[in-house]
């Protein structure tokens, strides 16, 4: 029912210091333990992780200074998720990616923007 994803480091030091991330496998269970604590983002970001589990391994990335990548996928592709995605997440998470040594990063998202910002995979069919 309770997902737990690890912290994505080359150091195993960090990987034990870092907590988990929790993440539900029904959001509707989510939902009602949460009640109006959670934002519709962090729902979607709790149903992609859902999504992604279901087909590979997921960890997250995250600097001391708090700065983070949502989901590491199978260990070589950066993720960020957005309910309404720009380019300014594109150009951040590819930033952080390549900082960590990874070529593979894409933005997941939900609404399209009105900027017309067009290159994320749409995530509304799994939400």
């Amino acid at each position: 029912m309770v997902y737990q994803v690890s912290p994505f480091t080359k150091n195993i030091d960090k990987e034990i210091s870092q907590q988990t991330k929790l993440y539900f496998a029904d959001t509707g269970i989510l939902n009602v333990l949460a009640g109006e604590q959670l934002s519709s983002g962090q729902v979607f970001e709790n149903a992609i992780a859902v999504q992604l589990k279901s087909q590979g391994t997921i960890q997250y990335h995250q600097k001391k200074s708090g700065q983070e990548i949502d989901f590491i996928f199978n260990g070589d592709r950066a993720l960020e998720v957005k309910e309404t995605p720009a380019i300014s997440n594109l150009q951040t998470v590819k930033y952080r990616a390549e900082a960590i040594g990874m070529s593979a990063y894409f933005v997941l998202g939900l609404h399209p923007p009105a900027s017309g910002f067009s290159d994320f995979i749409w995530g509304g069919n799994i939400y």
